[in-house]
């Protein structure tokens, strides 16, 4: 006699399938969610405000400009509208700072922090999942260069207060870098030695030459003992005094027509800096993260 023999019933697969990215991007929204809704409400606020204000502003120069060097303009526009530009900056400046410190610092650190991340890690998803599904919609929906340092400083650290305080810190010497150091060399200089620039214009450098070579500085004690020894006692401003002298005045500057194109190349060179960040901090969290 011969045995019957049944076909093994094949095993069921027990793996753990993983989780989809929609569900990924709605945990990361559900984790972050109080942080991102008063993010919104806050930016539409300053944008309304920012919109009204502009409304006001350009219909006031357009009364009370003309011209734009006018002693008019300079009393009215500028002494109404002067400490409001500077406070503007001033938000506009740190909005990213604090934005990467509040928002981007804690996404990862706060699991690292807690160990929460491994729970995560044995529920389908991933190191590169997990990293990847809470980076994108954040950087996405809130500034991308900010938010990456904060992820990338979260993730070296792995606490969320000195995460924080690192982001500031790190999101300021950028700043200030670009401002003082990288944002004149966007575009070559132009050069002049007409005193009558656009208001609009930035101007990078001032300097005189006397017989074609540099004498010294627009600023400084240089340019101040030369007009005390020049025109102590004369009422002409320090270009025309100067000019009687045989120095002329030159200027390095931007004109006004390049802010756009120097939006775009800042813009540019931020977003493949955040991108490089994010690869990094992605890259840390699948070998270091154990």
């Amino acid at each position: 006699m011969t045995a019957l023999t049944m076909p093994a019933r094949p095993k069921p697969d027990t793996r753990l399938r993983p989780v989809p990215w929609r569900r990924m991007a709605w945990v990361t929204w559900r984790q972050h969610r109080a942080a991102l809704a008063g993010l919104a409400v806050f930016l539409g606020a300053l944008a309304v405000y920012l919109w009204l204000s502009g409304l006001q502003m350009h219909h006031y120069y357009a009364t009370a400009c003309h011209p734009a060097s006018s002693l008019n303009c300079a009393i009215n526009f500028t002494g109404r509208y002067g400490i409001t530009a500077v406070i503007v900056s001033i938000i506009l400046q740190a909005v990213p700072a604090l934005i990467g410190a509040f928002v981007g610092a804690p996404v990862l650190a706060r699991e690292l922090e807690t160990g929460t991340f491994r729970f995560a890690w044995t529920q389908g998803i991933g190191r590169l999942r997990w990293a990847i599904g809470k980076l994108v919609l954040l950087a996405v929906a809130v500034t991308a260069a900010a938010t990456a340092i904060g992820a990338l400083a979260g993730m070296l650290i792995r606490r969320v207060v000195p995460a924080i305080a690192a982001t500031l810190a790190a999101y300021a010497g950028l700043a200030l870098a670009t401002a003082l150091y990288l944002r004149e060399h966007y575009m070559t200089p132009l050069l002049t030695s007409k005193l009558n620039l656009p208001d609009s214009a930035w101007i990078v450098s001032q300097w005189y030459t006397k017989g074609g070579k540099f004498a010294f500085p627009a600023r400084g004690s240089q340019i101040v003992g030369a007009l005390q020894h020049f025109c102590p006692m004369s009422n002409l401003s320090p270009m025309q005094c100067l000019s009687q002298h045989g120095y002329t005045w030159w200027a390095s500057y931007h004109p006004g027509s390049r802010f756009w194109p120097f939006q775009w190349i800042e813009g540019g060179w931020l977003l493949a800096l955040s991108v490089l960040l994010i690869a990094a901090t992605v890259w840390l969290v699948r070998r270091r993260a154990a």
